[in-house]
């Protein structure tokens, strides 16, 4: 026992000592002269990580000079095909004021506007926003351009003026200086049209609705002895632009005299070749992008709007990226620009618009309803539709289906189902019962330049020879008188004879035209067939359109035109062959575009100020 002891008592002792050896091989301080040692090399790499951080800085200020993904980049010009035509002048009250409206849009405002943002595709997609009449379009898709707010009474239009926003009269000098839009000025714009203009015609006291018009503080007012459905046609952005005097004054045809409160001011016109504007500065509206605000735009430097006549140069223009937005492009080059161009962006809708074989009501043989009924029933209208058209659709009545006020044919009575069913027999059959057993012959007029609103598609005497062979079938001539554009209009307006058919159109979104196309007179004179080229009048369906231009709530009014609608479905006052669909194609580099066409009457003005281009990646592309 002691020995075991003993032993683990040496062990003990030797541990110790071995410890106590290992300890001692090292002087007092050698360790720290290493770590010393060290040190230097310690502060080379701080050094080096010192001279390394002004690159690391360089680093961080490229990438705070590139743009982040998605986010809106400033700069850059944008060019948009908006019409082949030009015009010299762009004084708003011009007997061309339809093709103005396009080409002023992006430099001079309305009262009212359409609000894309919050119902087009970016938002709630309810519109499509490529009508481009806001008296077309349901009011609850409008918003307030330079009037904030407004309110409608059956004898009061009250219209309160944004503040703050700026005639943008900027390198003007010989025009005026910038100041602010006052409710005078409105109330000019509005005078010169309604009282210089247009004599005053839609006064009451000529016949029409307006008592008096003027400016009360910052409000317009406008006086009413009743109340009119399409006052926004006529007074809110639809027929009406507002202008400040001063432009007048100095010059109202002169495009270098244009002042105005849009989104861009004029800059350059070359006769043949191009408009081009360029961004105000000051511009009052705003956009909101993912959920941001910004109040600060255009975003493009500059807005072009080539005039290039030629639709197979335009195709080229948009292959080679020198149109960066190319809408209405016919259907029949869809397959080949996938081709070429498999990146371009495209939206594909039915045209807005639909192509009418209008009859004519007042005189025989089409003052017989089973007449008309009987050239209807004659007809394969599905297979006109898709042999007038590359790509089109056939749909009941005169009312697009993406409308809400589109009512399925299976909804529609049994009688006006019929018409859509081809049966050449029982058209014969009510042809005899209505006094015509042999038949009959009529004559058909045409435009020889008809049918370019179609885009792309046949001409309107190629729809007219295919009717006429049709109704050859059922004992029916139809004689084809091709007129030249000026001796057409001539024919079609004044004095109205010699024909008993004719191609007519109508735009397809609301009851309005649709109903209008079917109204015996014209506000505001009832003796006047401006629209209906059918001349149909039924009184019955007269005293409800008439009731329900003059219902102030909307949805009161819609009661009434459906009324209307069933009214006239079965009368055949115009057989639709349906509408073609159209193409809107714009480069990958363009942001915050979704194919829409109107942001005000003809205007794309706010639609271009929202967009922003991604020029590196144009650039990347080869453009």
């Amino acid at each position: 026992m002691k020995h075991k002891i003993l032993w683990m008592l040496l062990s003990w002792l030797i541990v110790a000592a071995l410890v106590l050896s290992s300890c001692g091989k090292a002087e007092p301080g050698e360790q720290e002269e290493e770590e010393e040692e060290e040190e230097p090399v310690g502060e080379q790499e701080e050094e080096e990580e010192e001279e390394e951080e002004p690159v690391g800085q360089q680093e961080e200020e490229e990438e705070e000079e590139e743009p982040e993904t998605g986010v809106p980049q400033y700069g850059g010009a944008v060019t948009y095909f908006q019409t082949s035509a030009e015009l010299n002048s762009p004084d708003p009250c011009s007997p061309t004021s339809e093709l103005v409206k396009q080409l002023y849009s992006p430099v001079l405002d309305g009262l009212i506007m359409l609000d894309f943002e919050k119902y087009g595709p970016r938002g709630t997609n309810e519109w499509p926003f490529e009508v481009h009449e806001l008296h077309r379009t349901p009011e609850e898709f409008w918003k307030g351009a330079l009037a904030e707010s407004w309110e409608v009474s059956i004898d009061r239009l009250t219209f309160h003026i944004r503040s703050g926003v700026t005639w943008a009269a900027y390198g003007k000098e010989q025009v005026m200086e910038p100041r602010e839009l006052t409710a005078a000025d409105v109330v000019f714009a509005l005078e010169r049209r309604h009282v210089d203009w247009m004599d005053s015609g839609y006064f009451t006291e000529n016949g029409g609705w307006i008592d008096s018009i003027y400016a009360e503080g910052n409000t317009v007012v406008v006086e009413t002895s009743r109340f009119a459905r399409d006052w926004v046609r006529w007074l809110a952005g639809g027929e009406f632009i507002i202008y400040p005097p001063e432009v007048v004054d100095a010059g109202v045809t002169d495009w270098g005299n244009l002042v105005g409160t849009g989104p861009f001011m004029f800059n350059e016109y070359v006769v043949g070749s191009h408009l081009s504007f360029i961004r105000n500065p000051d511009y009052w509206g705003t956009t909101t992008i993912n959920g941001k605000v910004y109040d600060d735009i255009p975003f493009v430097d500059e807005l072009i709007l080539p005039f290039i006549k030629d639709e197979s140069t335009r195709i080229a223009a948009l292959r080679t990226g020198k149109l960066d937005i190319y809408p209405r492009v016919p259907v029949k080059y869809e397959a080949s620009l996938a081709g070429t161009n498999p990146d371009l962006e495209k939206l594909k809708a039915l045209n807005n618009w639909q192509s009418l074989i209008a009859l004519r009501c007042d005189a025989e043989p089409f003052n017989n309803k089973k007449v008309r009924q009987a050239m209807m029933i004659a007809l394969d209208l599905p297979a006109i539709t898709k042999a007038a058209f590359y790509e089109g659709k056939l749909y009941p009545w005169l009312i697009a289906e993406w409308s809400p006020c589109f009512t399925p044919l299976e909804q529609q009575s049994p009688g006006a189902q019929l018409l859509y069913d081809q049966n050449p027999d029982l058209a014969k059959q009510m042809l005899a019962d209505a006094g015509y057993p042999e038949g009959f012959a009529v004559t058909a007029i045409a435009a020889s330049a008809g049918g370019g609103w179609s885009e792309g598609g046949r001409k309107d005497t190629e729809i007219l020879q295919m009717v006429a062979g049709y109704w050859k079938a059922i004992g029916v001539e139809l004689k084809i008188d091709v007129l030249e554009p000026v001796a057409y209009s001539a024919a079609r307006w004044n004095p109205y004879e010699g024909f008993e058919v004719l191609i007519d159109n109508v735009g397809n979104e609301s009851f309005f035209h649709p109903i209008e196309k079917h109204w015996g007179g014209w506000d505001p004179a009832p003796d006047e067939w401006l629209w209906n080229g059918s001349r149909l009048s039924i009184p019955e369906a007269n005293e409800l359109f008439e009731q329900a231009m003059s219902t102030v709530d909307s949805a009161e009014r819609d009661i009434v035109w459906r009324k209307a609608a069933a009214l006239l479905f079965d009368e055949v006052a115009y057989i639709s062959v349906g509408a073609p669909y159209k193409l809107t194609y714009w480069g990958p580099w363009v942001k915050n575009y979704y194919g829409e066409q109107y942001s005000s009457r003809s205007g794309i003005a706010h639609l271009m100020a929202a967009v922003w281009l991604d020029q590196d990646l144009k650039a990347e592309m080869g453009f």
